[in-house]
């Protein structure tokens, strides 16, 4: 037979095949609503961790040149990983050679807008325009809005914007009050960035850096702040220039910075760059719970699949008198087969389309429950294409061997349902036992007593750890700040900490020190 020949008959069988599962499924509709419901369940339940996985791992930042874009660190001999205070990122940008552009952002701030706390990120003069961001309305903050004497001004984070103004566009050129400040918002940003880093994608207002001194009490101009290396740093390197040389660059600059500023910097420090969305992907992956979370996401598309594989044996056995007549007409077993995969086929189709609205939906009531507002979760098509390939898989893969034991007829698919009822409830026990253990864990979280009265304590962060102080130094530090702050009127007792971490495993981790002050307050209590 010609090839065209046997591809047009391939085509009318399949089209004849497509039809009479059509009209086999809607003559079935418990049927099929079951099957659809059990895939949808399961297919849905993976979409929405695929879908941050998409955001967080795949997500291809909507910036001028992103492949190219870097994230730098900076690498104590302790393997610490720490950040870059205002003022050496102001350093580095007068006086490196090898970036077409060097920018910085801050999303540790928290400030009170109106009556509402935030957090609020402060960017360098040039952030916005050297990474190519297109505002939603109004314009972005530039070099002129970090002028001395310029008045403050504010961008909009977009889901701030929706959340709080309404998604209003005469937002634009109305005055905010932040940290009792009078802030104009000179624009919002569009929904599609949010920052360079997974912290920064909550954040309301965007400011510039010099307006830190201007809204925050005991704060130094950033050409003179080397004290609060919470800065995130990014650049691109200019053409010709290899990643290698702008470490050794950005290094060479450190060494005369830990000459300058022995407090805050050693000679020993290195500073690494690797891509940005490289970074964001690490920091994502080296979380473990991450990996608990797959698994159990695993587990509820197996059992659903099993479910769905014993549904379709059963209704084999009660469509074993249409088969028999059929065989008995002269109907072949591999043409049998194909039709009862046909139908699987159209369940798959008709599945995935509804595991995509369930995957849709639990995503945003993921996102509801977590209290993330900054974080979206766009069907992009890898999101499409991944639910109808695991709707085709699970169709497949538990349809096939159910398709064979029908045609087959004999004991065989007793076996096979009673594996899948096996399957079925030893994947359903492990979920039971395993999530009874998580809500028995969060329980007591919540009602054990953890042996202090925490009521009008608060916690003091000095952040000693930036001028890479010993642990002897560092406790004599906080002793001394300990001491001033148990003078304060209105303070009880006061006492401090170190805690020892294991080394950062990406730049946005945690110190290998971390220190903290706890004060006990009177109630009433006022502290100047």
């Amino acid at each position: 037979m010609p090839v065209r020949q046997w591809l047009e008959q391939l085509a009318h069988d399949l089209a004849q095949d497509l039809a009479y599962g059509a009209r086999v499924l809607r003559h079935s509709p418990g049927f099929t609503l079951g099957a659809i419901t059990i895939l949808a369940l399961g297919v849905g339940v993976n979409l929405t961790e695929f879908q941050v996985f998409d955001e967080l791992v795949f997500h291809r930042l909507t910036i001028r040149d992103a492949s190219e874009a870097l994230q730098f660190s900076r690498v104590t001999k302790q393997g610490r990983r720490l950040g870059f205070p205002p003022a050496a990122v102001e350093f580095y940008r007068a006086q490196s050679s090898s970036f077409a552009w060097l920018v910085a952002e801050d999303t540790s701030i928290i400030m009170t807008i109106d009556s509402g706390t935030v957090r609020s990120g402060l960017v360098s003069p040039d952030y916005f325009p050297s990474l190519g961001v297109i505002p939603a309305f109004g314009r972005l903050l530039d070099s002129r809005d970090s002028d001395s004497g310029a008045p403050l001004v504010a961008v909009l984070g977009h889901d701030y914007w929706v959340s709080e103004m309404g998604a209003d566009p005469r937002a634009v050129g109305r005055v905010i009050r932040i940290n009792n400040q009078p802030v104009e918002i000179v624009g919002v940003l569009s929904s599609d960035f949010g920052g360079l880093g997974i912290a920064s994608r909550s954040t309301a207002v965007w400011l510039p850096v010099a307006a830190r001194a201007r809204l925050v009490a005991g704060s130094a101009a950033p050409s003179e702040d080397f004290s609060r290396a919470s800065q995130a740093l990014y650049g691109k390197v200019k053409s010709g220039v290899s990643l290698a040389g702008a470490n050794a660059e950005l290094t060479r600059l450190t060494r005369e910075l830990s000459r300058r500023q022995p407090l805050y910097f050693q000679p020993e420090d290195l500073i690494r760059g690797e891509g940005v969305e490289a970074s964001l992907s690490h920091a994502f992956l080296t979380e473990p719970a991450i990996f608990i979370f797959m698994f159990m996401i695993l587990l509820v598309l197996i059992s659903a699949c099993a479910n769905l594989g014993n549904m379709l044996l059963a209704r084999g056995l009660a469509r074993q008198r249409e088969i028999s007549i059929r065989t008995a007409i002269g109907a072949g077993r591999a043409r049998i087969i194909r039709q009862l995969m046909t139908e699987n086929l159209l369940l798959a189709i008709l599945g995935a389309a509804a595991g995509v609205a369930v995957g849709w939906i639990s995503g945003r009531l993921l996102l509801y429950l977590l209290g993330a507002p900054g974080l979206q979760l766009p069907l992009r098509w890898p999101v499409f294409a991944a639910g109808f390939a695991l709707a085709l898989f699970s169709a497949v893969a538990f349809g096939l061997p159910s398709a064979l034991q029908t045609v087959n007829a004999h004991r065989a698919r007793t076996r096979l349902r009673q594996s899948l009822i096996g399957v079925q409830v030893a994947v359903s026990c492990l979920l039971l036992i395993s999530c009874g253990v998580l809500a028995h864990d969060g329980i007591l979280l919540n009602h054990v007593d953890i042996a202090f009265d925490y009521q009008n304590m608060i916690v003091v962060d000095p952040q000693l750890y930036v001028s890479n102080l010993p642990p002897a130094a560092m406790r004599q530090k906080l002793d001394a700040l300990s001491t001033r702050l148990a003078r304060l009127p209105g303070v009880d007792r006061v006492t401090a900490a170190v805690a020892r971490r294991s080394p950062a495993r990406s730049p946005t981790a945690f110190p290998a020190y971390r220190e903290s002050i706890a004060m006990q307050l009177r109630r009433p209590f006022s502290l100047p």
